[in-house]
C-alpha cells in the first residue's frame, strides 16, 4: 500500500489563493465615510513607498495602530466559527507578550499561539500541544504580528512590491519568519481586504476580511473573516464580542468545558491526548515493547479498540489516527463531524471524533483524535488486513524506535536506554510541518525534503509537483500502474522511472526506482520517505519531542523486491471462496505480464503454493532473485490456466 497521508482541515487547512477581495460591508463603509471623502479614486500614476506608506498611516488612524493595541490589551474576542456548514465557538485572547486562538467544534478542541518562548499549537487532528521551532511556526507568527498591527510600523524601507489596481493596494513583505506575506488595502476606505502568505510546508495560505467592527478604544477588530482552504470548504470566523481581560474556556480530562479567567487564557492549553504508561522496569524505564509483523513492507502490530483485538498498521504518514471505514473497527465508530482531507492520492471525506481508548501491550492511550475514512487499498494484505492505522499523535507523545531486524517496536518516555548496544546510533534533525515529520535527503544532486513515513512499503514516494519542478524524471523509460493506493476509493495512475543517487541523511538509496503520484496539497515536500529506505538500517528511532530521528546500524540492508510486477484486488468468487485475489493492474513489462496474465485473471496456485487470504508466502515467493521461475495457476473466463513466470526486476 502506499502511504496513508490524511491531514484533516478541522480548524485549521492548507489554503490557497483567495478569491477576489470585496471591499468592507456598507457598516465599514459607512464608518470610514470621512477618511474616504478626501482620498480620490482608482490608482495614482506613480505607486511607490510614499504612497504605500500613506495609506497604512491611513489605516492605521482609522482602524488601530500597535500603540492602540497595546493601550487596550490584555483583551478577549469572542465568537463563532463556521466550518463546512457547522458552527463552533472562537475565543482569541491578547496580552503584553501573548497571543493564544482556540476553536471548539463537535467536540473537536483546537488552538495555536504565540509566546514569549515563540509559536506553540494544538492541532484538532492531534489534540497534543506542540511547541514549534522558527521554521515550523510560520502561520501562528504571522497571526500575532497581523492581530498587533505589527504592519503599521514596521512597513518602512523597500518592499518586495506594491500594486494598484482599480482603487485595490497590495503591499509585499519581504518577512520570510511570517511566510513573505502580502496585504491587500482598499484605498478609499483604507480597510484590510485579504492577506497571504506561503506556509512552512509551501503551501498558500489566504484570509479574506469581510467586514470590521466598531472602534474600541481606538482599534477596530475584523468582524468577520473567512480562511480559504484548498481542500476543503472555506471557514469563517465572526467576531460577536470584545472584552477586555482575559476570560476563556478550558476542556478538562472528562471531555467538560469549564470557564476560566486570568493568565492561563493566554497560555497553551493542556492537550486532551494522554498515554498512560505501565510501571517503571527495574532499571528505572518506562516503555513498552510490540512486537510487529513486516508483511509487503508495512509494519502491523496488535492493539485492542472497544475489547476487541485487531490488526493496526504503524503509520508516521498518517496525521491522525484512522480506522477503516470498510471493516468493523470503522463500522462501529461514530464521528462527530465530517470533513474534507487529502490522501496521497487523491481528496477523501473524512468521519472526524475520537476513540476513548487504544491499548498497545501494558501502554494505553485515551482521548485519541480519529477519523473514519475507505482504504480499499489494504485488501493487499489479506487476512493481516489493519483495521486501525496508529497515526501522529502517538509519535508526537513518545519516542518511537522501529528494529526492523527484531521485528519489534519500543514506545518510550524518552530515547535514554532505547538503543541497542551494537554499534552507535546517528541522528538526523527533524522538524514537524503540519503533522508531518519531515527530513532534508538528496535527489540525484538536489537537496530534497521528505516525510519520514512508516505507513508506506516504498522507498522515495516523489510527488509530481516536485519532479516537474526539478525536470524528473526527463527522457529516461517510465512506468504507469494504475490502482487503489492509500486512503480513498478512486483509482490513480503511479508513475515509476529509476533514480540515480538518493540519500536520507546518512541512508543511501542509488539506482532504485522511485514512485511518482500526483498528492493534493504537497506544498515544497518533495515526497515520502518508506520502509523500503527506512529498513535498510537495523532500527530507526523517532523522537519528535526533540527534533531528532536516528538510524541504526550500517544501513546498507539488502532491500527485498517483489519481482512479479502485478497488484491484487479481493474479490470473492463462491465457486472459490478460499482464493479471493483478481489481478488488478499489471507492471508493463514485468514478469506477470510477459508470461501472459491479464488483469481480470483470478490466481489460485503460486509456486504451488494456495493463493489465500494469508499473502505472506507468495510475496517471499516473489522476493527471490531475478531469473527464479514461478509456476503459476490461475483461471480465466472460467477456464483454469497455467503459467510459468521468470522473476525480473521492475526498473523501467
Amino acid at each position: 500500500m502506499r502511504a496513508f497521508v490524511v491531514l484533516p482541515v478541522v480548524l485549521a487547512a492548507c489554503a490557497a489563493a483567495p478569491p477576489a477581495p470585496r471591499r468592507p460591508n456598507a457598516t465599514a463603509a459607512r464608518d470610514v465615510a470621512e477618511a474616504a471623502a478626501s482620498v480620490p479614486t482608482g490608482c495614482p500614476a506613480r505607486i511607490d513607498v510614499a504612497f504605500a506608506n500613506a495609506l497604512l498611516a491611513r489605516h492605521a488612524q482609522r482602524f488601530g495602530t500597535m500603540a492602540a493595541v497595546a493601550a487596550s490589551v490584555p483583551v478577549t474576542l469572542g465568537g463563532t466559527v463556521t466550518d463546512e456548514g457547522r458552527a463552533g465557538t472562537l475565543e482569541r485572547n491578547l496580552t503584553a507578550d501573548a497571543e493564544r486562538s482556540q476553536t471548539s467544534l463537535a467536540g473537536i478542541h483546537a488552538a495555536s499561539g504565540t509566546d514569549a518562548d515563540g509559536a506553540w499549537t494544538l492541532e484538532g487532528s492531534t489534540s497534543v500541544v506542540e511547541r514549534l521551532t522558527a521554521v515550523e511556526g510560520t502561520g501562528e507568527a504571522l497571526a500575532a504580528w497581523l492581530l498587533r498591527r505589527a504592519y503599521t510600523a514596521t512597513f518602512g524601507g523597500s518592499p518586495d512590491a506594491i500594486t494598484c489596481k482599480d482603487a485595490v493596494v497590495t503591499i509585499a513583505f519581504a518577512r520570510p519568519e511570517l511566510g513573505s506575506p502580502t496585504l491587500t488595502f482598499d484605498r478609499e476606505t483604507a480597510a484590510l481586504l485579504a492577506t497571504s502568505h506561503t506556509r512552512a510546508d509551501g503551501n498558500p495560505a489566504s484570509t479574506t476580511y469581510e467586514a470590521w467592527g466598531e472602534p474600541d478604544r481606538g482599534v477596530r477588530w475584523p468582524r468577520r473573516s473567512t480562511d480559504h482552504p484548498a481542500i476543503s470548504n472555506p471557514t469563517t470566523t465572526e467576531i460577536t464580542s470584545v472584552t477586555h481581560g482575559l476570560t476563556c474556556t478550558r476542556v478538562d480530562p472528562s471531555g467538560a468545558i469549564l470557564p476560566e479567567q486570568g493568565p492561563a487564557c493566554a497560555a497553551p492549553p493542556p492537550g486532551r491526548f494522554l498515554l498512560r504508561w505501565p510501571a517503571p522496569d527495574a532499571l528505572g524505564r518506562t516503555m513498552v515493547r510490540v512486537p510487529f509483523t513486516y508483511l509487503g513492507g508495512e509494519i502491523i502490530v496488535r492493539a485492542k479498540v472497544g475489547g476487541r483485538e485487531v490488526d493496526a498498521l504503524l503509520d508516521s504518514g498518517a496525521g491522525v489516527t484512522a480506522v477503516d471505514a470498510l471493516l468493523p473497527a470503522g463500522a462501529s465508530f461514530r464521528p462527530s463531524i465530517a470533513v474534507t482531507g487529502v490522501a496521497v492520492t487523491q481528496k477523501v471525506r473524512l468521519g472526524f471524533g475520537e476513540l476513548s481508548a487504544i491499548d498497545l501491550g501494558d501502554l494505553r492511550a485515551e482521548h485519541v483524535p480519529t477519523v473514519s475514512v475507505p482504504i480499499p487499498a489494504l485488501d493487499v494484505l489479506g487476512d493481516k488486513r489493519p483495521e486501525l492505522l496508529l497515526g501522529y499523535s502517538f509519535f508526537a507523545s513518545a519516542v518511537i524506535r522501529v528494529d526492523y531486524v527484531r521485528r519489534e517496536v519500543l514506545i518510550a518516555k524518552s530515547a535514554d536506554g532505547s538503543f541497542t548496544k551494537g554499534g552507535a546510533p546517528r541522528s538526523m534533525p527533524l522538524r514537524i510541518l503540519g503533522n508531518k515529520i519531515v527530513v532534508d535527503g538528496m535527489v540525484e544532486g538536489t537537496p530534497a525534503a521528505f516525510q519520514v513515513d512508516t505507513g508506506s512499503d516504498g522507498g522515495l514516494d516523489l510527488h509530481a509537483s516536485w519532479t516537474r519542478a526539478h525536470g524528473l524524471p526527463g527522457a529516461r523509460p517510465v512506468v504507469t500502474v494504475r490502482g487503489k493506493f492509500g486512503a480513498g476509493t478512486e483509482d490513480a495512475a503511479i508513475t515509476y522511472f529509476d533514480l540515480g543517487k538518493a540519500s536520507l541523511g546518512p541512508i543511501t538509496f542509488d539506482g532504485r526506482p522511485a514512485h511518482v503520484a500526483d498528492a493534493p496539497g504537497a506544498g515544497s515536500i518533495a515526497g515520502l520517505a518508506g520502509n523500503e529506505i527506512l529498513a535498510r538500517c537495523d532500527a530507526v528511532l523517532f523522537d519528535v519531542p526533540k527534533r531528532r530521528l536516528w538510524v541504526e546500524g550500517a544501513c546498507d540492508r539488502a532491500v527485498p523486491e517483489r519481482r512479479l510486477g502485478w497488484r491484487f484486488k479481493k474479490k470473492l468468487d463462491p465457486a472459490q471462496p478460499d482464493r479471493p485475489w483478481v489481478v488488478r493492474a499489471l507492471w508493463p513489462g514485468g514478469a506477470a505480464e510477459r508470461a501472459g496474465l491479464a488483469v481480470g485473471d483470478r490466481i489460485l496456485e503460486v509456486g504451488g503454493k494456495p493463493a489465500t487470504l494469508d499473502v505472506g508466502p507468495l510475496w517471499t515467493l516473489e522476493q527471490q532473485p531475478a531469473g527464479t521461475k514461478l509456476p503459476i495457476v490461475f483461471t480465466r473466463a472460467g477456464k483454469r490456466q497455467r503459467v510459468v513466470a521468470e522473476l525480473r526486476s521492475l526498473s523501467p
